[in-house]
């Protein structure tokens, strides 16, 4: 027998297709960030208690990631709302943020909002609450929800705070 070797993200598109429930990291009681999800995990995070999702990640950002369109058809069959913001890695914006916001309090809660690693979904909310929260309680917050990569954690509530201390001057 011949084995084609997997790359690695053959071997991630593997996992995440037959991962049984995404890692959701609790931001608060009305947010929780996951990394990408698959249609078929739409039942599994109405059964979580979730009662709307948002997309973060842009459609095409990798190869055979499931397009928005995909998801939300399995959200409007199951009849739960989401919402498509997506942000690109690197390039999250006070508006962004804003925007983010504004779909926390439109939506019913609790909230699952997705991106690749739930990370900009977490940028997006200090964004949000920059001129409601100090800015220690938002990047304490963001680093208790945890990440896999400890250094990427790190890197990224580093740019949480300077994105949160900008937002106050």
């Amino acid at each position: 027998f011949f084995f084609k070797q997997k790359t690695a993200y053959e071997i991630q598109v593997c996992w995440v297709q037959t991962c049984a429930l995404p890692i959701f990291k609790k931001i608060s009681d009305q947010l929780s960030v996951a990394d990408q999800i698959i249609p078929k995990d739409v039942l599994k995070i109405i059964k979580a208690g979730f009662k709307s999702i948002v997309c973060n990640r842009p459609d095409d950002e990798v190869p055979g990631q499931p397009a928005y369109k995909e998801i939300e058809q399995a959200a409007i069959k199951a009849n739960l709302p989401i919402r498509y913001l997506p942000a690109v890695s690197g390039a999250v914006t006070p508006e962004l943020g804003q925007a983010f916001g504004q779909l926390m309090e439109e939506l019913p809660q609790p909230v699952l909002a997705y991106c690749r690693s739930g990370m900009r979904c977490t940028t997006l909310w200090a964004l949000s609450n920059a001129k409601k929260m100090d800015r220690a309680t938002i990047v304490q917050t963001a680093a208790n929800a945890g990440d896999r990569k400890s250094t990427r954690l790190n890197s990224s509530h580093q740019i949480i705070s300077y994105a949160v201390f900008c937002l106050k001057k």
